[in-house]
């Protein structure tokens, strides 16, 4: 018994904890709660939300396509104030379409040969002794275009178009009209040559143009002669018989058209802006007196050509300078709208249109100048 309780003293002396290490702690009180700020935990960004990735640009590719040669075109002509006029409608045509222009001054018929070997894909022809030559040439070159300026030719090829015959009647027409619509006194006269062909053009038009806007009113012709001093002398009789507007016909001398407006009368000019040339752009006595000029512009039937080559359509055989391929101008007015009104400007237009629609005719023949 002595041994059992001397053991148990040892054992509880080496263990002095054992029986409190096992024994069950008390559970321990809750620990009060205090409000907290919480942030959402950053979502992990998903294929969606991911920016795409930048794109590669591929490598640019050279370009294998051999560039087009530029329409080769070239006029020919003997030069002059006229031929820088035409040149400055092929450079237009040049500038607006991208082709290639060069000039030759060789009037020559071998110079029209020696430019379509050269590859020339139109020839201008601006000198009416080639035109026979051209014509010829231009059988052995189907592939190439011609264009005759000033040309009277007959049957020209199917690659050939010949600008010629112009239509002055078409151009005394306008000024009639307009004469018809400025006098007051009803009485109009017209300035030209009666013996020509061109002559009569510019004098049936005018009559049939004046009886166009005024059926009433009296039409004179005053013959042009070779005494300039004797045609001024018919001028002062037919103003102060009452003729109170004058159309001087291409060739009208310079004098004869100065001493219609210094009578006081009104005057249509021809052939040329006459404001800018006799009367030196308004800087001469009588410049006031000028209403407009009608006149035949052959460039501006050039440009129409050359356009409707652009345009896959060329213009061949015998064409008239005409309203109907743009060679009839009106130059700018030169009188007030009080007097020339903005209604008879459009009528005239509307008449120019209608011309060069072929709905209206002049009734005159575009050939011979004889009333129809």
């Amino acid at each position: 018994m002595r041994r059992l309780t001397l053991f148990l003293t040892l054992f509880l002396t080496l263990f002095p904890c054992l029986a409190a290490c096992t024994a069950p702690s008390p559970t321990p009180p809750p620990r009060p709660t205090t409000p907290s700020t919480s942030f959402p935990t950053p979502a992990l960004p998903s294929e969606a939300s991911s920016p795409a990735p930048l794109p590669v640009s591929p490598e640019p590719r050279q370009s294998t396509a051999t560039p087009q040669p530029k329409t080769k075109l070239v006029l020919i002509t003997a030069g002059g104030a006229q031929a820088e006029i035409t040149l400055a409608t092929l450079h237009r045509a040049e500038e607006d379409f991208g082709w290639e222009v060069s000039l030759v001054q060789d009037t020559a018929p071998a110079s029209v040969e020696t430019a379509a070997q050269s590859g020339a894909a139109i020839i201008v022809i601006d000198e009416p002794l080639l035109a026979q030559s051209a014509q010829t040439i231009a059988g052995s070159y189907p592939q190439t275009y011609f264009i005759a300026l000033q040309s009277g030719a007959g049957d020209v090829p199917p690659n050939m178009l010949a600008l010629g015959a112009p239509r002055y009647d078409q151009t005394g027409f306008l000024a009639g009209m307009m004469a018809g619509f400025m006098t007051k006194n009803k009485f109009v006269a017209v300035i030209g040559d009666p013996n020509t062909p061109d002559g009569l053009k510019y004098i049936n038009g005018f009559i049939h143009g004046a009886r166009y806007t005024c059926p009433k009113c009296r039409i004179e012709t005053i013959p042009v002669t070779d005494d300039t001093e004797a045609d001024v002398q018919q001028v002062i009789i037919y103003a102060n018989s009452g003729a109170d507007v004058f159309f001087a016909a291409a060739g009208t001398p310079a004098e004869v058209i100065a001493k219609i407006a210094e009578t006081g009368e009104w005057v249509i000019g021809s052939g040329e802006d006459v404001y800018a040339t006799v009367f030196e752009n308004g800087t001469k006595p009588g410049a006031d007196q000028v209403i407009t000029s009608v006149y035949l512009d052959p460039d501006a039937a050039l440009y129409t050509a050359l356009a409707a080559f652009h345009n896959g359509s060329p213009l061949t055989g015998n064409q008239a300078l005409s309203a109907a391929n743009g060679a009839v101008g009106i130059a700018p007015y030169r009188i007030s709208e009080e007097i020339f009104t903005a209604l008879d400007k459009h009528d005239v237009e509307t008449a120019l249109s209608r011309l060069a629609d072929r709905s209206l005719d002049t009734g005159v023949d575009p050939v011979t100048g004889e009333e129809k």
